[in-house]
């Protein structure tokens, strides 16, 4: 029997070298009926080595006992590592990550295996033969590393959060790997706060400008960094500068390098005044708003083409004219842009003036030329003006340019290179007023819509204050020169009307002067008033309303809406000629019980102006004038006069028919008024006697006695008082 036990044994010791697996416990001698119980093993081999393990059986068989051996066989495991790794280090701590390092043991074991525990360093070892993964718990401790190299990332944790870490040598690998366990190389650190703040772009090495019409990409890139976390993603927006819409929405940046990120944008979005892109970027903390960014375009060789033709010597031949380009430093002056007029300082030649803080001065040949400014200029002799080579100002939709104004006038140019609407320019800077004056040489100024590009005009404001000046491009004014404002043509009963008033003597006119209602008006200046422009020539023309702002006057006067108003105003004059005429449109009067009546104050002298278009008045003999709005008793009161007065025969020349308009003083019963029409030799045509209430009134005079043509006088008596006038008939 004990050579058969030894046989199996030695069987047995030489299939362990073969198997890998372990051989569980088996009893190998036994007897009908018999059991037995084993002790604990008593034997092991070396570390290292098979091994086996002996164990005694007592075996009861027929009332006898008897002794045996049970033989166990394992596979091998790897040799133990000598030596812990050492100095852990963490960095790039943030609130929800670190990165972990520490230096290789000696004695290169296979690998190494690092645990984690919150609060406190983990109790928790390693099992001999036990192969472990990222994310495995056993104990108290969480795997975070296993592998060959010496660092790692830990990321998922806590904020504010203390962490303990032990990191093990192994070697082997499967069944056979071997942990030392003893002095692992340990360490803690904790979390940074909470991620409460969204990444920053600290850096954009986009280039600023480009040429326009290029074909390539534009290379946008940028540095992003997340001080607490780490940062998610990058996206990009982009479309033109002069468009309120992107093109391209949210597109993923790629992070090239580091915290660098990239993104290639088609050239075709490129138009006149550049690209515009948006960069927003995302992290656990947040994302940030989308921030802008521009990219301005080069013009290079001549640049661009300042539309000045209006070449001469006189008043009419002055502009106002704008360059849209930032230049370079040697080739911004005056003497450098306008080159192509000659040298600055002959002024028979060209001459450019700026009007500035209240006082008109005329430019050197050494003064720097500003997107945003206009410049007067006259030119004697026609040429094409280059502006040369510069890059469009840096502005988009989010952050368009700006201009400072001063309280007063201020002269502005257009800052961009295609036409501007002005309602879309007030619309961006609520209070701006509704009036922006150009001079157009035709021959004087009118209020303007638009401000078209490489021009420049006037602007008043009040207090100073500084404007943004939209991108958008408009398509409704580029395309087209005309840019004369348009006033509220509603009947005069309407809530919202407006008057427009033209002065003309000779060539000169006055285009900016005129009354109206608004409901939103106000008594005192907005934007729905005007003022006169300040004196550049020396030979001017305006219409004074006797409102004021400061030293200067209203040139339009809107008012709030009511029932009934009356305007006064006078003219200034310094040019050739002594008469005047004022003329309005009365085409859009309307249908209504509203009267409006002009009243030359110094002749005493009423004119209907839903009867008359206009009015010719001599500079000399009248200045001051009322226009009275409203019902028919307000009128009457506000143009009463003292005597009878002629005011108007009209239409003179007449072919046929005229009407005789005329005032009679406040009386409390009807005045009886003789009208008589003689010819030149005083022989008597027609005559009429009639009673008149006071105030304005009317008479029809009927070419029915076969009047020829010829020059007639019309004779007025009421009392004592005589007034007489010409009357022609054709």
């Amino acid at each position: 029997m004990k050579q058969l036990v030894l046989f199996i044994g030695l069987l047995y010791l030489s299939l362990g070298n073969l198997f890998p697996q372990q051989i569980p416990l088996q009893t190998f001698i036994s007897a009908g009926g018999a059991t037995g119980n084993g002790t604990t093993p008593s034997y092991f081999a070396s570390v290292g080595q098979p091994f086996v393990i002996e164990r005694t059986v007592s075996l009861n068989a027929g009332g006898g006992v008897m002794t045996a051996n049970e033989f166990m066989f394992t596979q091998a495991v790897a040799t133990l590592p000598t030596a812990q790794p050492t100095a852990l280090v963490f960095s790039n701590v943030t609130s929800s990550s670190f990165t972990v390092s520490f230096t290789a043991a000696t004695g290169s074991p296979a690998g190494y295996i690092v645990i984690r525990k919150s609060g406190a360093a983990p109790s928790s070892l390693p099992v001999i033969s036990t192969t472990y993964n990222v994310a495995d718990t056993f104990g108290d401790a969480t795997v975070v590393y296993v592998g060959t190299g010496t660092t790692f990332n830990d990321s998922g944790l806590n904020s504010s959060t203390m962490y303990y870490y032990e990191v093990f040598s192994f070697n082997g690998s499967g069944a056979t790997i071997n942990y030392l366990t003893a002095n692992p190389l340990s360490g803690n650190q904790a979390t940074g706060a909470a991620d409460t703040t969204p990444p920053n772009i600290t850096a954009n090495t986009t280039p600023s400008s480009v040429d326009l019409g290029t074909s390539t990409t534009v290379p946008v890139s940028v540095t992003v960094v997340d001080n607490e976390s780490t940062v998610q993603n990058v996206t990009i927006s982009y479309g033109p500068a002069n468009s309120s819409s992107l093109i391209a929405q949210d597109k993923n940046m790629t992070n090239s390098s580091g915290n660098v990120w990239t993104f290639s944008v088609p050239g075709s979005a490129v138009t006149e005044l550049g690209l515009f892109y948006q960069i927003q970027a995302f992290s656990a903390g947040g994302n940030t708003a989308y921030i802008p960014y521009s990219v301005s375009v080069n013009y290079t060789g001549s640049g661009l083409k300042i539309p000045y033709a209006s070449n001469g010597v006189n008043v009419i031949n002055y502009r106002v004219v704008s360059v849209p380009l930032v230049l370079p430093a040697n080739a911004n002056t005056v003497d450098k842009v306008f080159d192509e007029l000659g040298p600055y300082g002959d002024k028979t030649k060209w001459r450019m003036y700026r009007y500035d803080n209240e006082v008109t001065t005329e430019l050197t040949g050494s003064t720097t030329i500003e997107p945003g400014k206009g410049y007067w200029l006259i030119a004697k002799d026609g040429t094409t003006i280059n502006s040369g080579a510069g890059t469009t100002v840096p502005a988009n939709s989010v952050s368009p340019f700006q201009i400072n104004l001063k309280a007063d006038w201020n002269e502005i140019g257009n800052p961009y290179n295609f036409n501007l609407s002005w309602d879309d320019i007030q619309a961006a800077n609520p209070g701006l007023p509704t009036v922006f004056r150009k001079f157009d040489g035709n021959p004087d100024y009118v209020n303007a819509s638009q401000l078209n590009s490489m021009e420049g005009g006037f602007v008043k404001v009040t207090t100073a204050q500084t404007i943004v000046i939209p991108t958008t491009k408009n398509a409704a004014v580029n395309g087209r020169n005309s840019s004369e404002a348009k006033q509220n043509r509603n009947s005069l009963d309407s809530p919202n009307w407006q008057v427009g008033l033209t002065l003309q003597q000779g060539d000169l006119a006055n285009k900016i002067s005129g009354f109206g209602m608004n409901e939103n008006a106000s008594v005192g200046f907005d934007i729905y008033d005007g003022f006169n422009m300040p004196k550049f020539f020396d030979t001017y023309l305006v219409l004074n309303h006797t409102k004021k702002d400061g030293e200067d006057y209203y040139s339009s006067d809107v008012v709030p809406t009511s029932n009934n108003y009356a305007w006064e105003f006078f003219v200034e004059s310094t040019a050739e000629g002594r008469l005047i005429s004022v003329q309005w449109d009365n085409s859009y009067f309307g249908q209504n019980a509203k009267e409006l009546y002009l009243l030359d104050v110094s002749l005493q002298r009423s004119i209907n102006m839903r009867s008359y278009n206009s009015y010719q008045f001599d500079k000399n003999a009248s200045r001051s004038f009322k226009v009275v709005y409203g019902d028919q008793d307000f009128v009457k009161e506000k143009i009463a006069v003292q005597e009878m007065v002629l005011h108007a025969i009209w239409p003179n020349p007449t072919s046929g028919d005229a009407t005789i308009s005329f005032s009679l003083p406040e009386s409390a019963s009807s005045q009886s008024v003789e009208f008589l029409l003689t010819d030149m030799l005083g022989k008597n045509i027609w005559s009429n006697l009639n009673s008149f209430s006071s105030g304005y009134n009317e008479v029809m005079l009927k070419r029915t006695n076969g009047e020829t043509a010829g020059v007639y006088i019309v004779r007025l008596t009421s009392g004592s008082t005589v007034k007489q006038a010409r009357l022609v008939f054709k």
